[in-house]
């Protein structure tokens, strides 16, 4: 009997994993299908809100393109601070 201990401290490791991981799984491993509460909106429901909400993102992102775009280009003709810096040596004033 004594010569079987070292062979059970080997096993008890798998064992163990195996007892830990049924019961992260919820102890019977049978996945139930959990019931939306009342007034909560199911999967389907939540991703067409979603869906909804981003269409009306990008219609108002597009709205505001243009205006965006005018000030861009405004923007390119000023210089980076480093290279205003670097036409006086390098060093701030």
């Amino acid at each position: 009997m004594i010569r079987f201990v070292p062979y059970l401290a080997v096993l008890a490791c798998p064992v163990m994993m195996i007892f830990c991981m049924r019961g992260m799984m919820g102890g019977t491993g049978q996945k139930e299908k959990a019931e939306p509460k009342p007034g909560q909106a199911t999967a389907e429901q939540r991703i067409a809100q979603l869906e909804r909400e981003l269409a009306e993102f990008r219609a108002a992102q597009a709205q505001q393109q243009p205006a965006a775009s005018a000030e861009s280009t405004a923007a390119v003709g000023e210089q980076p601070a480093g290279v205003r810096l670097a036409g006086r040596g390098g060093r701030p004033s």
